[in-house]
């Protein structure tokens, strides 16, 4: 019997994975897109450290960041502690993320709606990250069924 370490590599869940993450990009380009263009807004830079709406987003966006590494740390040595037996001890930095994530993008629709001069950025962050939320809630509710 082959270890836990020593297993093949299942192709097959490889090639859905790619076509699932594929997809997923694909769709949440496209709806950016026409929101876009729909709502006349500028087009934001991918993966940008720096684009914030004004100096007091930046100051509070780079507050949460901090926080988020501290979570982050904290919280897989306090999974690793608590639950040394877990399968899988990656999900809860995965879940401390995606709830800093999820309270940048708040704050950032937050300050678009206070302070920016084009009133529909705000709708647009907002929008934007309720279509990912409702694509990535379709993705791993399925995950089971497709690999």
């Amino acid at each position: 019997m082959e270890s836990y370490y020593a297993q093949r590599i299942d192709l097959n869940g490889l090639l859905i994975g790619a076509i699932i993450l594929t997809l997923f990009s694909l769709l949440v380009y496209l709806f950016n897109l026409i929101l876009r263009k729909k709502l006349k807004v500028k087009k934001r830079k991918l993966f940008a450290f720096n684009d914030f709406v004004n100096e007091k987003h930046g100051k509070i966006d780079w507050g949460i960041r901090i926080a988020m590494m501290i979570a982050i740390i904290v919280g897989s040595f306090a999974t690793l502690i608590v639950y040394p037996d877990m399968r899988y001890p990656v999900l809860a930095p995965a879940f401390i993320s995606f709830l800093f994530i999820y309270i940048q993008e708040f704050t950032r629709a937050y300050m678009e709606w206070k302070y920016s001069s084009n009133r529909n950025d705000f709708i647009y962050t907002l929008s934007s990250l309720g279509f990912i939320s409702l694509l990535l809630l379709i993705v791993f509710s399925n995950v089971n069924t497709w690999l």
